[in-house]
């Protein structure tokens, strides 16, 4: 019964856990298949971030490209067209030089295009709408296209750089006006001073077709109208694409349904800029692209390492089905196992005498071992006092042993340390003996120094003494004022016959350095002496005429110095000064600057808006940053042509406003402020202005504008004042200057 009860929990836990198993393999199987199709889901995202990875960069350096070539090139402004421009400019004029090409050769078109006066505001965007490069060249024939192509090579132009147009020569087309009044086209914002340019221009970016307005309401307002036969149409029909501001957006009529595209890429200008204008654009450009470019390359990190972390959940949720099979299958087989022992054992039958009979033949020969442990347990102690006297008497001889061991041992290591100490004092005797023997030797070298050293003494002592007797001979014989030649060999005898006798009371005087030093020093004094002299241009001799000069330069030198001291006095009193002066001009600049802004901030303020001005005074630069909503943080921006028209108006004439609040000047004159604005604009502007300039009661400000004022009211504050029309000169048929009669 017991096999079987084990049999049977064995079953059960068997299917305990293949039902587990089950549970985890379905659930494995669930993850798994979401992470596969999170996994194939997010693909398409991470191949799209890295195309817009690989197509920034490509712009990165581009934009790059250009800026450095603006920068190497000086005075040279057809590099803002492209950075190859100026090398095939050289190679074009060699070659026309040389005779090589047979028509004309014009470009870059860059350099052929003008923007009409007045038309500033649509510049960015025609040039956006053009969709030509504007370093590309035109050339009439084939055989000029061909030469074109080598002078490309030449300079190693890939395929987007300095391109290449092939034109018929002919007289300028005439191509069809605006449809309406209040309709730009590509064509009246941008004039090409070439002909054959602006042939091009027609034909390859259809500059007439383009239409440009100021916004999206009022290009749907202005040129769409409805059709007799249903849908809608572009009046004038010779439009096929309208763009609009801000972003350069554009609509066109495709099967007479509307279709609207955005641009994705910001508003620049290149025609009729100036270089240093075009280098700080590409530079602004540029460093918005590499902030784009960090931010893509870190999303496209972030989905890359999310779609490998799904990859490795995948597979290992994979590896757990996995798993979890082979381990139903495992317990699957080892349950059929137990079952098919269970029926095996219900068809046995079991006899079990002869086991019996071995159990008890078993018990008896445990009984028989029982009792005989009992015995010998009782023998043992019987014998256990004995055994303990013996084990006492064993410790105390082993204690003994130990004692007489310890003491040998100590012994031992006495003599040991003793043995040493003879060995090491016979060591030191050798080394002392040895020693005296070398300074015994060292000593008898000395002996022998010392008595050779004393005899040179002896010997320099005497020929010193024979020096200095001379030498006091000789002084004595030149006091004498009657010596002669007889005398001075006579002084020669004497020394040799009295040399003994005197030499020995004479001795030299004692010094610590040789003769030759003293010697030395001498010549080197001299001729630092002779130096010091010719250097001074020192001719003269006599001691008065020298003193009289020395006294006349030294007073000389003294008015020098005072005069030095005054100047040094006033230059550091000037240079405080500076200082002083430098001080509070910045802080009158820092004062002006805080106060420009505040004035800014109030103006916006009046619109529901808020800004800040950002002084840059070494780089002599001023940004702006205005926030549409003041209580909406997301709304501001640091780009003024990411602002509407009217915003972007508003905001000029804010800032307009808050600097002539600094100037201190009672008048304010503002000539056609809202030329460029929408009806709309103008009309929030015009309004705007005339509340802002009440409010200032201590200034007098002057509008000047050639709209429409009607719907203004004037006050004892606003006063209109209108011009009377031009009147013709009889004489000379112009118009003549009008004043206002105040």
């Amino acid at each position: 019964q017991s096999v079987e009860a084990a049999r049977a929990a064995k079953a059960k836990k068997a299917e305990e856990q293949i039902a587990e198993a089950k549970k985890i393999s379905e659930d494995s199987r669930v993850e798994k298949s979401d992470s596969q199709q999170r996994y194939e889901q997010s693909e398409p995202r991470e191949r799209a971030l890295g195309q817009n990875v690989e197509q920034i960069d490509r712009q990165c350096y581009a934009v790059n490209a250009k800026v450095q070539g603006l920068k190497s090139s000086e005075g040279n402004s057809i590099n803002m067209f492209g950075s190859k421009c100026e090398a095939m400019s050289q190679k074009v004029e060699q070659a026309r030089r040389a005779g090589r090409f047979s028509g004309r050769v014009v470009g870059p078109i860059g350099k052929y295009l003008k923007v009409l006066p007045g038309k500033e505001k649509f510049a960015s965007m025609a040039e956006m709408s053009l969709q030509v490069g504007l370093d590309r060249y035109i050339v009439t024939n084939s055989q000029d296209r061909e030469v074109f192509m080598r002078l490309r090579g030449e300079i190693r132009c890939n395929t987007r750089e300095c391109g290449v147009f092939q034109m018929r020569d002919s007289p300028r087309y005439n191509v069809i006006a605006p449809p309406c009044d209040g309709v730009e086209t590509v064509a009246t914002v941008i004039n090409a001073t070439d002909d054959l340019v602006f042939n091009c221009l027609v034909d390859n970016g259809k500059i007439d077709q383009k239409a440009l307005m100021g916004s999206k309401d009022s290009s749907y307002e202005i040129l769409l109208e409805d059709r007799p036969q249903g849908g809608q149409q572009i009046k004038g029909r010779n439009i096929k694409m309208v763009y609009f501001l801000p972003l350069g957006d554009y609509w066109q009529l495709s099967n007479h349904s509307l279709s609207g595209y955005s641009q994705d890429r910001q508003l620049k200008q290149t025609i009729g800029v100036d270089k240093s204008v075009a280098i700080r654009e590409g530079e602004k450009e540029l460093h918005q692209l590499e902030i784009e470019k960090r931010q893509l390359v870190a999303e496209f990190q972030t989905v890359k390492k999310d779609r490998h972390e799904l990859k490795i959940n995948w597979n290992r949720m994979k590896n757990a089905v996995d798993k979890a099979s082979r381990d139903m299958q495992r317990l699957t087989e080892e349950l059929e196992r137990i079952r098919e022992e269970a029926e095996e054992a219900e068809n046995v039958v079991d006899d079990t005498t002869e086991l019996e009979d071995e159990v008890n033949r078993a018990r008896e020969s445990h009984d028989k071992l029982k009792s005989s442990e009992n015995n010998m347990r009782k023998a043992l102690e019987d014998l256990l006092p004995g055994i303990d006297k013996l084990q006492n008497q064993l410790d105390e001889e082993s204690a003994r042993n130990e004692k007489v061991l310890m003491e040998l041992r100590l012994a031992e290591d006495k003599l040991g340390l003793y043995l040493n100490d003879q060995e090491e004092l016979k060591r030191s005797i050798q080394r002392k003996r040895e020693k005296l023997e070398r300074a015994q030797h060292v000593r008898n070298e000395q002996a022998s120094r010392v008595e050779a050293g004393q005899q040179k003494v002896d010997e320099t002592l005497t020929k010193a003494q024979k020096i200095a007797y001379q030498n006091k001979k000789s002084k004595e014989s030149r006091d004498k004022s009657n010596s002669d030649d007889g005398d001075a060999h006579a002084l020669e005898d004497e020394v040799e016959e009295n040399v003994i006798e005197e030499m020995e009371s004479m001795m030299p005087v004692p010094t610590r350095k040789s003769s030759e030093y003293y010697k030395e020093r001498i010549n080197r004094v001299r001729s630092e002496i002779i130096r010091e002299r010719e250097r001074r241009h020192m001719t003269e001799t006599n001691p008065e005429i020298a003193l009289e000069k020395y006294h006349r330069a030294k007073n000389d030198l003294e008015k020098k110095v005072f005069q030095i001291g005054k100047i040094t006095d006033n230059v550091q009193k000037l240079v405080d000064d500076m200082k002083d002066r430098k001080k509070k001009w910045r802080s009158f600049r820092s004062h002006i600057s805080d106060l420009t802004n505040a004035n800014f901030d109030d103006i916006l303020n009046r619109k529901g808006s808020s800004g800040i001005i950002k002084f840059d005074h070494e780089n002599k630069c001023l940004d702006l940053t205005v926030q549409k909503d003041a209580n909406n943080e997301n709304s501001q921006t640091a780009d003024v042509k990411a602002l509407s028209g009217g915003e972007r108006s508003y905001t000029t004439l804010s800032l307009l406003l808050a600097l002539g609040e600094c100037l201190e000047t009672p008048f304010r004159v503002m000539d056609e402020f809202d030329v460029f604005l929408d009806p709309v604009a103008r009309r929030i502007a015009l309004k705007t202005m005339i509340e802002v300039a009440k409010t200032f009661e201590h200034r007098q400000f002057i509008f000047i504008t050639p709209q429409d004022l009607s719907n203004i009211k004037t006050d004892p504050k606003l006063k209109i004042f209108h011009m009377n029309p031009p009147k013709r000169s009889e004489i000379v048929g112009g118009p003549e200057q009008q004043t206002l009669t105040m």
